[in-house]
């Protein structure tokens, strides 16, 4: 990789540390796109502030990434029962879940799902 590290120290004055690292430019055709490479393409996004939940969704969609909502805890058990009704074996890659919700809280909200769903379908859940 190349570089160099120098330190500088003086007693009762302080420490420098200068650290140089050579890295080569990245053409923009070699960029990579990490949710393609993990076979991340759907994703559930559980919180009840609308605006996070937007956030998110605009965060992701330039990698092509389909973001779905649910505002609640409810909600996202009510979908993944839907899911599996519709005999739909995997609607999600990865669901993000709000800890810290009115109602059915973010944990719960996991456990509920991961158990009866998430889990046999080997879907990643983050609760944040």
């Amino acid at each position: 990789m190349g570089g160099s590290i120098h330190v500088e120290s003086k007693l009762g004055k302080g420490t420098t540390f200068e650290v140089i690292l050579n890295f080569r430019k990245i053409k923009y055709q070699e960029k990579v796109n990490s949710w393609k490479l993990q076979k991340i393409s759907q994703v559930l996004v559980v919180d009840d502030e609308s605006e996070s939940g937007r956030y998110i969704m605009d965060t992701l969609h330039p990698f092509g990434i389909d973001v779905q909502t649910a505002d609640s805890g409810e909600m996202a058990v009510h979908m993944a029962e839907q899911m599996v009704e519709t005999g739909k074996t995997k609607s999600w890659d990865v669901v993000i879940i709000d800890w810290k919700m009115p109602g059915m809280d973010g944990v719960t909200t996991a456990e509920k799902n991961c158990i009866r769903f998430w889990e046999k379908n080997s879907i990643t859940a983050f609760c944040l």
